[in-house]
């Protein structure tokens, strides 16, 4: 028996789209007839880092096609701006804390790195002036801060995508020396 077969235009092919966000799902597109167009723009975007689902289902007069597989692919995760992070030692409002302290902060899971300023006046930067550290928490400053000083700390994390924005500057005041070592030197004199 010799099949004779039409020509595509003499069976004006149809096409039918489902996507979703499981095996079969419907839940983005539910049978949306696309008619002999074969492209599809979604009127919304995917949700990220997810897989996506996408059934074609050609149809003509006769009926639809069967044996059509299911397609699927995975959307990308979307980078955002880290969040900002906040001082763990010595603590947000912390008195008496030493000259000698170092800083560190909260890691962000996001962020590539961080950038710090210090100062002795909120938003200053005399002690250490927007400096890169890369991805480390930690800061050890290169000299003694000053006595009985407020200090001010800005940090910000950053990534490729940019800056964390309204983050929080956080204070210390570090300890008075000078009256330890006048009471130290003046009971050596018996007063």
């Amino acid at each position: 028996m010799l099949f004779i077969l039409p020509s595509w235009n003499s069976i004006k092919l149809r096409l039918q789209i489902s996507v979703g966000t499981s095996s079969g799902g419907t839940d983005i597109v539910n049978n949306t007839d696309l008619g002999n167009v074969t492209t599809y723009d979604f009127t919304s975007d995917l949700p990220e880092n997810t897989t996506i689902y996408v059934s074609i289902t050609p149809y003509n007069s006769v009926g639809d096609a069967t044996g059509c597989s299911e397609d699927s692919f995975t959307t990308e995760t979307i980078a955002t701006v880290p969040s900002c992070t906040t001082l763990s030692s010595p603590s947000n409002g912390a008195t008496n804390v030493s000259v000698s302290t170092s800083l560190s902060w909260n890691s962000i899971s996001n962020a590539d790195g961080y950038r710090i300023s210090v100062g002795t006046s909120s938003g200053g930067t005399d002690i250490v002036n927007n400096t890169d550290l890369g991805n480390v928490t930690t800061y050890d400053f290169t000299s003694d801060l000053p006595e009985n000083t407020t200090i001010y700390v800005s940090i910000t994390p950053y990534n490729s995508v940019g800056d964390a924005t309204g983050c929080s500057e956080d204070s210390f005041t570090t300890k008075q020396l000078q009256l330890s070592i006048l009471y130290y030197l003046s009971s050596l004199n018996g007063n």
